[in-house]
Order: structure tokens, then sequence, then C-alpha cells
């Protein structure tokens, strides 16, 4: 529930829920079970999902590419490609994207709007090459 609240929160829609306030969200988030640093990643994961981040974990990653291939998804380039890739090599893949992405965005009126974090993701792990 708690992780909850907070991805909502995180997107700006979080609503106070009556009876719990922010010393019960602490003190259940720093539960017995030691859980809380498992919701940072997940929430890392999610904040970095659309623009990707230099350095990403495994779970960064897994995200970031499943947003990417997601089954309803069928006009990017190279999709089929990616997906096969996706479930061989997890930097091949995100190379892939972060390379079809740029390509895409450079090509297109969005141009001058590419995100810095995207664009430093993409430099991080391409060398700023189009592979």
């Amino acid at each position: 529930m708690i992780l909850w609240r907070r991805l909502l929160g995180h997107h700006g829609r979080e609503q106070h829920i009556p009876g719990n306030d922010d010393g019960d969200a602490r003190d259940a988030q720093q539960g017995e079970d030691g859980d809380a640093g498992e919701d940072e990643e997940i929430l890392h994961a999610i904040s970095v999902h659309t623009t990707g981040a230099p350095a990403m974990n495994t779970l960064d990653k897994i995200v970031f590419i499943a947003d990417y291939i997601e089954p309803k998804r069928d006009k990017a380039a190279n999709l089929k490609e990616i997906r096969k890739t996706a479930f061989e090599d997890l930097d091949e893949a995100l190379k892939m994207i972060l390379c079809d992405t740029i390509h895409y965005l450079n090509g297109s009126e969005n141009d001058k709007n590419i995100d810095p974090m995207t664009l430093e993701t993409y430099h991080y792990y391409t060398g700023g090459s189009h592979e």
C-alpha cells in the first residue's frame, strides 16, 4: 500500500488516506523485512523508464526495455529485432533502443525537445555513436 501511495505521489496524484500520517508511512516502510530499499529500486526504475539514465541497474534496464517493447507498440523501428535481443542481451537491446530513439527524434520536428537525460543516457551507453 505504501509503495502504491508513493507511486501515485511520484506522478502528482497522491491523496490523503485517512488514518495514515507520515509517521505511519515511515514506520511501515522501515518494517522488519527490510524492504524499503526494494521500494526505492522500484521507484527509481519507474522514474527512468522513459528517458533512461546512465549506469542503470538490471531492474532499471528491464523496465526501460519492457516499456519500449510492450505488445501494444507496433510502429518503432527494428521492433522485432529489439524484442528478440531483449531476451538475449539486455545491454545490446538497451543500446538498440537508444539509437533508434535518438535517430527518430533527430529526424522529427521534436529534435529540439530531446530530453537531456535521454541524450546523457545515449552517450553513456553508446559512446555517442549510432551503431
